[in-house]
């Protein structure tokens, strides 16, 4: 067995409330806006493609920069809300880029070698219909959560909810996983889906 136990999870964030303008929820927009303690603020909601999660965080990675923390939930009705944290410190800063653009194209992975993550999770979850819940711990790098979602995407499943904590360049991640049609992934998905994430594990 790869995984293990993972002591330390992120807390689980309450959701933002429901805009009261008919049909915000389904017209996607982006905002962003710089934080005190120099990260970007970054909001999106509304109908956005299935992977639009991968593609989001692929593009980051290009740009030298990663998510946080913070949340990405799709609601019932199959619009996003998303809250979340972008350190782009490293690099050139992202304040003027369109980030609906940036998650709504595709994105090449990046060409270099694939972060590792220290230990990981993975476990069914009811939540969004049946789906798997994989939690990851991992030093904090460029690249991290576009690697996991690069390879959950390897075997067919994408992300229905994402909940992000970084401390003291830790990574605690939650990924709520289903089929690209939001259905439960199959036990053939799940069997792939440990072994590929394993591959991320130190040699």
């Amino acid at each position: 067995m790869h995984s293990r136990e993972i002591e330390a999870r992120p807390p689980e964030p309450a959701l933002a409330p429901a805009p009261r303008r008919p049909g915000l929820l389904e017209t996607p927009w982006s905002y962003a806006s710089r934080r005190p303690d120099g990260l970007l603020a970054l909001q999106l909601c509304g109908v956005l493609p299935a992977d639009w999660t991968l593609q989001l965080t692929r593009g980051l990675a290009w740009r030298g920069a990663s998510l946080q923390t913070g949340y990405a939930r799709r609601t019932e009705g199959g619009a996003w809300l998303a809250e979340l944290a972008v350190d782009d410190r490293l690099e050139a800063r992202l304040d003027s880029i369109d980030f609906l653009a940036l998650a709504t194209r595709p994105h090449e992975p990046l060409r270099r070698a694939e972060p590792r993550i220290l230990e990981f999770e993975l476990g069914a979850s009811a939540a969004h219909g049946g789906s798997l819940a994989l939690e990851v711990h991992a030093w904090d790098a460029v690249g991290l959560v576009a690697a996991v979602l690069g390879r959950a995407a390897g075997v067919g499943l994408v992300a229905a909810e994402l909940i992000l904590a970084t401390e003291e360049e830790c990574a605690f991640h939650h990924l709520g996983l289903v089929d690209r049609r939001g259905a439960a992934p199959s036990a053939c998905q799940r069997r792939d889906l440990e072994l590929v994430v394993s591959e991320l594990l130190p040699g």
